[in-house]
């Protein structure tokens, strides 16, 4: 999860690179044509734009007030709800807040420790949140609904903190900012707003890894997920780091750490069946060469002596299909008699 979050990241800030070369070229073309200043690299920015029929381009180059207009328009939009959603999370940090217990601020600072984070943390307790979550950067918080205190045992608040503690030590508030900016500037693209929700899914699956990693019991974690997602409610702040999210996104994040355990099981499953396999290899390899020996011998049946008879008899009972029977004698001079029956 970690990687394609890194991946998805990436590849929104390569979009944004884009974007901006391209913008400076044009720029840069407009410049260049208003001082009659012909360059090599102004030429070869610009080339594609020359092979589109210069009729075409006219066309399109008159629609292209109305487009900007419409582009002021939405980054304004964003702009509103971006500054609505953050003056939202400055008015959590500062009201209704209330001391946790010595028992909750215990877990917290041993968790803090096992995450090695030097950053200065807040923990309180919040009447106007409705799940846990963290909030800055410089000066992160971290906030618990007051409404959970009689409803998480240690472990699962254990686990929640875990939750929220990793986005500060990956330092996602900063690139949560990040890739707002860029959603902003880059409206109008929908591979953007993928490769958004792509990181969004991957931060919290990341976190979720490092929980199980430390805690090492994933059916408790999910059951603490659900418990806060119950007392969840829809109105959530928008742009704060929370440990549910949409309930679709948190429904696939039980059933992936659910599976989790699953395949963790199955993994010790094969591995017994691996080794049973190999010992049952083992045990044919010794029991097969034991009745070939049992084999061989029920086809020749060798006679030290017989009674009545003075020279050494060798019998070689034939186990074909029509189970004839034949005698040798041997002599003391060598000389060998074959008799196809007893009655010869």
């Amino acid at each position: 999860a970690k990687y394609k979050h890194n991946l998805a990241f990436g590849s929104i800030l390569l979009m944004f690179g884009f974007f901006i070369f391209n913008l400076s070229s044009i720029l840069l073309k407009n410049v260049a044509s208003q001082n009659t200043i012909g360059n090599v690299e102004n030429l070869n920015a610009t080339q594609y734009l020359n092979t589109i029929p210069e009729n075409l381009y006219s066309k399109i180059e008159q629609y292209f007030p109305i487009v900007v207009v419409f582009y002021i328009i939405g980054i304004a939009l964003q702009l509103f709800v971006i500054v609505k959603g953050y003056n939202k999370l400055a008015r959590f940090k500062k009201e209704n807040l209330s001391l946790v217990s010595e028992g909750w601020n215990d877990i917290f600072k041993k968790v803090t420790a096992n995450l090695k984070i030097s950053k200065h943390i807040k923990f309180h307790l919040s009447s106007i949140v409705n799940v846990p979550l963290v909030i800055g950067y410089l000066k992160p918080i971290v906030l618990f609904p007051v409404a959970l205190v009689n409803e998480l045992d240690n472990d699962q608040v254990e686990a929640i903190l875990i939750h929220e503690l990793s986005h500060i030590r990956r330092n996602d508030f900063l690139l949560n900012l990040i890739k707002t900016a860029i959603e902003t500037f880059l409206f109008f693209n929908p591979f953007v707003w993928m490769a958004g929700r792509f990181i969004h899914i991957e931060r919290e699956h990341a976190c979720d890894d490092l929980v199980l990693k430390l805690t090492g019991k994933p059916l408790n974690y999910a059951h603490a997920l659900l418990k806060l997602e119950l007392l969840k409610d829809k109105n959530s702040p928008a742009y704060a780091l929370a440990a549910t999210g949409k309930t679709q996104n948190l429904y696939q994040r039980i059933k992936r750490i659910t599976n989790m355990k699953t395949n963790y099981l199955n993994a010790k499953q094969q591995m017994a069946a691996l080794t049973l396999g190999i010992a049952c290899l083992f045990s044919v390899a010794w029991i097969n060469p034991a009745k070939k020996e049992i084999k061989k011998t029920t086809k020749k049946v060798e006679i030290i002596s017989a009674k009545n008879i003075s020279t050494n008899a060798v019998v070689f009972m034939d186990t074909t299909k029509k189970r004839k029977i034949k005698i040798v004698t041997v002599d003391a001079n060598g000389k060998k008699t074959e008799y196809n029956s007893v009655k010869d």
